[in-house]
């Protein structure tokens, strides 16, 4: 059996996150930028986290690097 190292693969190639997300712990956020309702819930994105908490630290980061910083955060 062959390494994923030795084929120049890593898990997340070989996995679906959603299965990494199963193998490491944690969980799988739908998140956007602003408060439920508001004009940036149909820009969504996925957010790999240990918990809720964590989910809604990566995506105020993300939120903040795409200019949308200040308007809050909403994951589920």
């Amino acid at each position: 059996m062959m390494n994923l190292e030795k084929l120049g693969l890593s898990s997340e190639d070989v996995l679906q996150r959603s299965q990494l997300v199963r193998i490491q712990g944690g969980g799988a956020y739908s998140c956007y930028c602003g408060h439920t309702g508001g004009s940036h819930e149909n820009d969504q994105f996925l957010v790999l986290a240990d918990d809720t908490e964590d989910a809604l630290d990566v995506a105020g980061v993300q939120c903040e690097e795409s200019g949308n910083g200040g308007i809050g955060v909403t994951c589920s």
